[in-house]
């Protein structure tokens, strides 16, 4: 049975691909949409591991409803209205985002 300390390895390649999209749209100033199931799924790790607090230019969010503007925007969510919603406003907005899907959970 998997856990949060051995994970299989479908997540741990999910976790890495998200990982790597991720510093890659932080790197290049893009808003990032991380869109997962409830669960243990990485999406707040992924937010502590790169740091995103600790980065100004980033505003981070878990629902639409606080959004103001759609630049550097890092989103949690597990919407996929949210999903829809948030990439009709970039691209209206003409702002570069990244969606990094995680639907793999431990809790599977």
């Amino acid at each position: 049975m998997p856990s949060l300390r051995d994970p299989y390895p479908e997540f741990l390649e999910q976790y890495n691909t998200a990982k790597s999209m991720a510093e890659s749209a932080v790197a290049n100033g893009e808003n990032v949409i991380v869109f997962g199931v409830r669960g243990a799924n990485g999406k707040t790790h992924l937010w502590n591991e790169l740091d995103i607090a600790n980065k100004p230019q980033y505003t981070t969010h878990y629902d639409t409803e606080s959004i103001s503007g759609c630049q550097n925007l890092w989103i949690e969510t597990i919407q996929q209205t949210d999903v829809s919603y948030l990439e009709d406003l970039f691209k209206r907005g003409d702002s570069p985002y990244r969606l990094i899907e995680m639907p793999l959970s431990l809790c599977n």
